[in-house]
């Protein structure tokens, strides 16, 4: 398993108006999946995680598509890899001072059987408006060439944090425009 961290500032946003910008509004999660090569993208609503009988542990389910892109050398020792169908699941539960959203994304059965998670923690900030820190991982469980399971760990790592990091990009672009024309009352 290979990890890496992101962080991240809305100086001028709290954490329930991020919230809302960038995880209750659909045309934001369409805009990042399609960014970052996604294809058949379909988001459930957020709904009440059933664990739980708080208003504010809710949950939704993501479906999509996408092309794995790998070095050339991989490709010949996998064979036709193609688009793989994936599973996101995300589970978002609000605490006194933020919100943790935690994020699982697994292949259908596919040649590769990955894992990926991620825990996304926005915090208040005591100067005002809110930070993010995302700690994410991927696990190859099965599926790569003997020998081969850490290089694929880590060009999947990879793509995952430039995933990541597109998000992020796309988020300060709308909380830029949300505080230069913040919604009418």
């Amino acid at each position: 398993m290979k990890s890496f961290d992101l962080f991240a500032e809305f100086v001028n946003l709290n954490v329930d108006t991020v919230f809302k910008l960038m995880y209750r509004d659909l045309q934001f999660s369409h805009t990042y999946y399609t960014a970052i090569g996604n294809t058949n993208i379909k988001i459930g609503d957020w709904k009440r995680a059933a664990k739980t009988h708080s208003d504010s542990d809710i949950k939704r389910f993501l479906e999509y598509s996408l092309s794995l892109q790998l070095p050339s050398v991989l490709q010949s020792a996998l064979g036709s890899v193609g688009d793989m169908q994936l599973y996101e699941t995300q589970e978002a539960v609000k605490e006194p001072t933020g919100c943790t959203i935690t994020t699982v994304v697994v292949p259908e059965a596919h040649i590769i059987n990955f894992r990926q998670n991620a825990t996304w923690k926005l915090q208040e900030r005591a100067e005002g408006g809110s930070s993010l820190t995302v700690n994410a991982s991927v696990e190859v469980l099965n599926g790569a060439p003997w020998g081969m399971k850490g290089s694929l760990e880590g060009i999947m790592v990879s793509q995952c944090k430039q995933a990541l990091q597109k998000w992020i990009e796309l988020a300060q672009n709308v909380a830029e425009r949300h505080i230069e024309a913040p919604p009418p009352p």
